[in-house]
């Protein structure tokens, strides 16, 4: 009866583990905040509350499961650790484990056989088996700290940096918008905020949480909260460093649970301002067990022009050139790259010039190259910039943070696309034409909104990069052509 009682019990909680696992609230002492009734699970040093989740139905009659206490003792930290009860000598003991900072989110469970658990080889990453059904993805900010201790260009690139970690690791992109609905919200809040069912609790508690995706939240799931009591950093110890909680959480906002390896970044404990901060092979391992690998020939190379989509591109004095990250190359007709095929620093050819660029045009009427880069604009005369930039992009009537720009030499016409929208710019008046802006479908039909980078390329066609795809338009019957999007890197890279 004991026996039958036990099994039933430990049945319960592995599928109290599972439901709890649907949120993630991470970094140090964070809180999940049930909306009916919470487990509280208190260890010395150490407090944590667990979401029993009601409202599901169970496996066995489709009722919802009716909520449950439960409490950890010192084994099962040790067991979640990894340590042996019996030798603490050679191990990190409970009672050191307890006084790092780490993530409130329950560990996941390790399940063994006793017969056959002796020389079992475990691998020590989790994840789970939720996840994103496509490839390209975008992400919004929707809001920035409260303390500022960082600037919006601070914020952005710590986010920026942290998705082109994950991005470097997996056939994932990501793509930042600023407008309408994204597939991952970025959101700083404090206490009980929206309609999220876990509220933050204040200064030096709980830190941010994600949620998985494809979970049980609807538009909520894969988004990322911080909790705006607290005070986020650059770089340095003080406060908690943005970067590396945002490069945790978006492990979770992927699908990951936290790893029993020490030194991974899905390791539940925060160990302080570490500079340059890498994904470990446990990660990425985790996260390629999801999403699959990069192509064995790109593999670890973030700089390919074949595996990742493009930043921007256009016409230079006849020659096609792509950006991407740091790196541009030069193309002098599809599939025929101009030497080396890995491309060159940006900076070689244009000196002084930010790397990751948002958009880059030649305009018609003195051949300078004009580059885009959040709220700044840059003038180029050959090699180097004109004295007096950069100057803001506001000063032209245009919005920050531009997608891409195409100039069409037949229209003496140069528009700019953000979002779902689109400027038409007058170069002779250098301003927006009036009536301006309008939805990208109004006025290039077939092209899909949220594109990357545009060129008017010599056969008399326009072309839209949207992630590793384009589309080619089609200027004397004013639509997109049949049979697109096409891989850009195969027709015009030569992948």
């Amino acid at each position: 009866m004991s026996a039958k009682l036990g099994a039933t019990r430990v049945g319960q909680v592995i599928v109290l583990i599972f439901l709890v696992g649907v949120i993630f609230t991470d970094w140090e002492l964070c809180q999940a905040a049930p909306t009916q009734e919470k487990a509280v699970v208190s260890v010395t040093g150490l407090h944590q509350e667990l979401t029993p989740w009601s409202d599901l139905p169970s496996s066995q009659d489709g009722q919802a499961s009716a909520p449950r206490k439960f409490q950890e003792d010192d084994t099962t930290l040790e067991s979640s650790k990894n340590l042996p009860r019996d030798d603490r000598t050679n191990h990190v003991s409970t009672r050191q484990a307890r006084g790092k900072p780490r993530c409130g989110v329950p560990d996941p469970i390790r399940l063994e056989d006793d017969d056959h658990s002796v020389n079992r080889r475990q691998r020590r990453y989790s994840v789970d088996w939720t996840r994103w059904k496509k490839k390209h993805l975008t992400y919004r900010i929707l809001n920035y700290p409260y303390y500022y201790r960082m600037t919006e260009d601070q914020v952005d690139d710590s986010i920026d940096r942290a998705f082109k970690q994950w991005d470097d690791a997996t056939p994932l992109t990501f793509r930042r918008i600023t407008y309408g609905y994204a597939d991952i919200h970025i959101k700083f809040a404090t206490w009980h905020h929206d309609h999220c069912p876990y509220e933050f609790d204040g200064v030096n508690g709980t830190i941010a949480h994600a949620f998985v995706p494809n979970g049980l939240h609807g538009d909520l799931d894969g988004d990322v909260h911080f909790d705006d009591s607290e005070v986020y950093t650059y770089y340095g110890d003080e406060g908690y460093n943005l970067f590396q909680v945002a490069l945790h959480e978006l492990g979770h906002s992927l699908g990951l649970q936290h790893s029993w390896t020490e030194g991974a970044i899905m390791a539940p404990e925060y160990s302080g301002y570490m500079p340059d901060l890498k994904l470990q092979e446990d990660d990425i391992r985790a996260a390629q067990l999801l999403y699959g690998t990069l192509e064995p020939s790109n593999y670890g190379d973030p700089d390919s022009h074949c595996n990742k989509g493009y930043d921007a591109a256009t016409m230079i004095d006849g020659v096609l050139y792509v950006f991407k990250d740091r790196r541009f190359w030069r193309i002098s007709r599809p599939g025929k790259l101009i030497a080396p095929s890995a491309g060159l620093p940006i900076r070689k050819r244009f000196f002084k010039l930010p790397r990751m660029i948002d958009a880059v045009y030649q305009r018609p009427q003195d051949g300078h190259v004009v580059f885009f880069k959040g709220p700044h604009y840059w003038l180029y005369k050959g090699r180097r910039p004109l004295p007096g930039y950069p100057r803001p992009i506001s000063e032209l009537g245009l919005p920050d943070d531009i997608d891409a720009v195409v100039m069409l030499h037949r229209y003496n016409t140069t528009y700019f696309f953000k979002d779902h929208q689109v400027w038409r710019f007058d170069e002779e008046y250098q301003s927006v034409e009036y009536g301006y802006p309008y939805h990208v479908l109004d006025v290039w039909e077939g092209i899909p909104p949220f594109i990357d980078a545009s060129f008017d390329y010599t056969d008399g066609y326009t072309y839209f990069i949207q992630g590793k795809t384009y589309y080619r338009y089609n200027n004397d019957y004013r639509n997109a052509d049949p049979g697109f999007p096409r891989y850009f890197g195969t027709d015009f890279m030569g992948c």
